[in-house]
């Protein structure tokens, strides 16, 4: 059996450590507490906006395409809200990932985000039963945390 050197770090030292240990016990805990978000768009910038201002409130995972979305649920992972963007790169739409998810994960809320206003096309997603559909403009922010915490206008 090997013996462990001792070392004195001063006095003191065992309350830096427990309050360390403390701390990083609470903030894993707060963290738990905060609903799981993720969010798909394949533009970087908005990505990154909207990561940047939701992850103070919110656990956010952020993803480019559907497919590496929908990988992760696979593996298992579940959060409880997925915001996708209306106009996905890969030659598929944010409805396409809602009828997916929806299908087979139906207890994952799930929003859909776009730049365009189009009635028509906000009509025709709410007959398909989409029930959150938030428009990318100068309240985004503001519309999207009412619609992740179910208080939309």
């Amino acid at each position: 059996m090997a013996l462990l050197p001792f070392v004195w770090l001063g006095k003191g030292f065992e309350k830096g450590v427990l309050s360390f240990v403390a701390n990083v016990f609470i903030s894993t805990k707060i963290s738990e507490l905060m609903k799981r978000v993720f969010l798909i768009d394949d533009d970087l910038p908005v990505l990154v906006h909207l990561r940047s201002n939701l992850s103070d409130r919110y656990r956010v995972e952020t993803f480019q395409t559907a497919k590496d979305c929908l990988q992760v649920l696979d593996m298992g992972e579940r959060p409880e809200v997925i915001v996708t963007d209306y106009h996905l790169s890969e030659h598929q739409t944010g409805y396409d990932l809602f009828k997916k998810v929806s299908e087979k994960y139906p207890s994952i809320k799930c929003i859909i985000l776009s730049g365009n206003e189009d009635g028509t096309l906000v009509l025709d997603l709410v007959k398909k039963g989409v029930r959150d559909y938030v428009i990318k403009d100068e309240e985004l922010l503001k519309n999207l945390v009412a619609a992740i915490e179910g208080a939309e206008e």
